[in-house]
C-alpha cells in the first residue's frame, strides 16, 4: 500500500495533540488548535494544488534549499543567541495580539512597541513557505506544554522575520481572513465642476438662434442685437442718413 508522502502526507496525519482539556484555560490552547489547523488547510490546499499541477503534466518546482533556509532546523550556539540578544531584544509574540500574553508582566520576552524596526521580510518561493509551516506544525505537535510551545516559535521567529510576520498573521487570525473579502472602497464624491465650453463651428448655427444682426454705429458690439427693433420696417440707418441731408 503507497504511503502518502510531502505535504499531502502530512497534512492527513496530522491530529492535534494539544486539548482544550489539557489546559487550565481554554483560551490559552485555543490558539494552538487554531494554528494547527489553520496550517493543515494549507498544506492540503499546497497539495491538492500540486496534484492538479501533476495531472496537468506539469513539473514541480525545484525545492533546493538555499543556505540561509535550513536554519530553522539548525540549533543555536550559545555564542549566536548571546550575540543576538545584543542586537536586538526578542519581541513577544502574543502581546500585540487578539489573545495578548498570558504570562504578563512575568514575560521572559519583550513587551514594547517593534513596529518601526521590523524589517521587511522577503516572501520565500511556494516550497520554502510548505516547508515553514511543516517545521511550525511539528514543533506544536512534539511538545504539549504551552511555554515551551511559545518558547519554539519565539526562536523561529528570530531566526527568520518572515516566520515572526507568517506566525503573528495566524494569531491574528488573518490566515481565513481571505474567504470574507470586503467589498472594495467606492471613491469619495468629489465636486462637479463645469466643463470647457466650446464655441459651435463657424459653419454650425444653432436652430433656436437667430442670424447675427448688423451693429449700430455708436454702440457697442455687445448691445447691438439688444438695440435692434422689432422687424417693424423700421430703419434707424437710413433715417439718420435722411437728416443728415435734411439739416
Amino acid at each position: 500500500m503507497a504511503h502518502p508522502s510531502g505535504s499531502q502526507g502530512l497534512a492527513q496525519n496530522v491530529a492535534p495533540r494539544v486539548s482544550l482539556e489539557s489546559s487550565s484555560s481554554s483560551s490559552m490552547s485555543s490558539w494552538v488548535l487554531h494554528l494547527q489547523r489553520a496550517i493543515q488547510a494549507d498544506l492540503s490546499d499546497s497539495a491538492e494544488s500540486a496534484g492538479q499541477k501533476n495531472a496537468l503534466n506539469e513539473g514541480p518546482d525545484n525545492d533546493e534549499l538555499d543556505e540561509n533556509e535550513s536554519d530553522l532546523e539548525r540549533p543555536v550556539s550559545a555564542g549566536e543567541q548571546g550575540q543576538q540578544q545584543k542586537i536586538a531584544c526578542d519581541p513577544c509574540l502574543f502581546f500585540f495580539s487578539k489573545r495578548g500574553c498570558r504570562n504578563g508582566s512575568a514575560c521572559k520576552y519583550c513587551h514594547l512597541d517593534h513596529v518601526h524596526s521590523h524589517r521587511p521580510a522577503q516572501r520565500p518561493r511556494k516550497q520554502t513557505r510548505d516547508r515553514y509551516k511543516r517545521h511550525i506544525l511539528q514543533l506544536v505537535q512534539d511538545q504539549d506544554d504551552l511555554e515551551h510551545i511559545q518558547d519554539e516559535l519565539q526562536e523561529v521567529s528570530r531566526k527568520k522575520p518572515y516566520m515572526r510576520n507568517f506566525l503573528q498573521g495566524y494569531l491574528e487570525g488573518r490566515a481565513s481572513s481571505a474567504v470574507n473579502v470586503a467589498s472594495p472602497a467606492q471613491p469619495k464624491s468629489m465636486p462637479r465642476l463645469p466643463g470647457i465650453q466650446t464655441n459651435a463651428p463657424d459653419d454650425q448655427s444653432c436652430s433656436s438662434c437667430s442670424a447675427p444682426s448688423p451693429s449700430i454705429p455708436g454702440l457697442p458690439p455687445s448691445s447691438a442685437a439688444s438695440a435692434q427693433p422689432a422687424d417693424t420696417g423700421y430703419q434707424p440707418r437710413q433715417d439718420a442718413i435722411v437728416q443728415r441731408f435734411s439739416l
